[in-house]
């Protein structure tokens, strides 16, 4: 709806592009579009607190369904370029200082089917089967891109029911069935940094009882990490904790990180000097107007 106010001219602003227009933005706007790097993270969360998901076997699964999925061609069919397949489960952004480092997730962020079968099946299989992706569908591209892992899922596994999309209604009735603990598989989560530092993208996310730990994964080795980290007086030295601690995730797949989302912005012709910050929200107090 924004982005057709946009192109009606009655909004002048739009800080987020949406995914069934990305093809046609340039086409629309030209050079009063944007597209730029952005702190925030996709990525596919799993209800650890469900028996089928903590499971001996459980880590190769989520491996499995990792290497099932082709972010480089969603990124570039969906989503046109404005996502870069997610390497770790931070964001570039942060740069080596901020305690970024490209290849963490190694082959297990690269699609492979045949090894994506393997890993699946060494870990027991799919939980009854079947995996459904849950997600809120009060906002469209939601829809499209977990159909896309779906299907790149299926194709993998050879099995056209192997994945699902299961959508809710509302983003709120979303958010009460994860704070209920009620999901029963995988559901799309996501990060936008408060700070540029990698702290920002592991402690509220997976360490024990945090905030924002959706999934209530539970690491031993991954806390006492983190709290060596945060007693750190070395800068340097705590990131490089707390990159040990983010290889936990990784050899857990506590989750699956698929991309790194950029910031995307269109505007009327009464703006200029439209830009975004590392947070994806617009510069406004340097926009000018007329």
């Amino acid at each position: 709806t924004a982005y057709t106010d946009l192109m009606a001219g009655n909004l002048d602003l739009v800080d987020d592009v949406p995914a069934q227009q990305l093809k046609n933005v340039r086409s629309d706007l030209g050079d009063r579009y944007l597209n730029t790097p952005a702190g925030i993270i996709q990525t596919l969360s799993f209800p650890h607190y469900d028996k089928e998901w903590n499971k001996a076997g459980s880590v190769k699964v989520r491996q499995g369904l990792s290497r099932a999925i082709d972010r480089d061609q969603i990124t570039r069919t969906i989503f046109q370029g404005t996502r870069t397949p997610a390497t770790d489960w931070t964001s570039p952004v942060l740069g080596a200082e901020g305690g970024y480092k490209a290849g963490l997730c190694a082959q297990w962020c690269e699609y492979d089917a045949a090894a994506a079968k393997k890993l699946i099946a060494e870990g027991g299989g799919l939980p009854g089967g079947q995996v459904k992706i849950t997600y809120n569908a009060d906002t469209g591209s939601h829809k499209l891109w977990v159909d896309a892992v779906c299907n790149s899922i299926n194709n993998a596994l050879d099995n056209d029911r192997a994945c699902v999309g299961n959508p809710v209604g509302t983003f709120a009735d979303f958010r009460n069935q994860i704070t209920g603990k009620k999901m029963s598989g995988p559901f799309r989560a996501g990060w936008q940094m408060d700070y540029p530092l990698i702290q920002n993208f592991l402690q509220p996310l997976y360490y024990t009882n945090a905030s924002s730990n959706d999934g209530k994964w539970s690491n031993e080795e991954f806390d006492r990490l983190v709290d060596e980290a945060n007693a750190e007086t070395d800068p340097a030295r705590a990131v490089e904790m707390f990159q040990k601690a983010e290889a936990v995730v990784r050899d857990n797949m506590a989750a699956i990180p698929l991309w790194y989302q950029n910031g995307s912005a269109g505007w009327s012709d009464r703006l200029s000097h439209v830009a975004l910050d590392p947070f994806s929200v617009p510069v406004y107090n340097e926009i000018k107007v007329g």
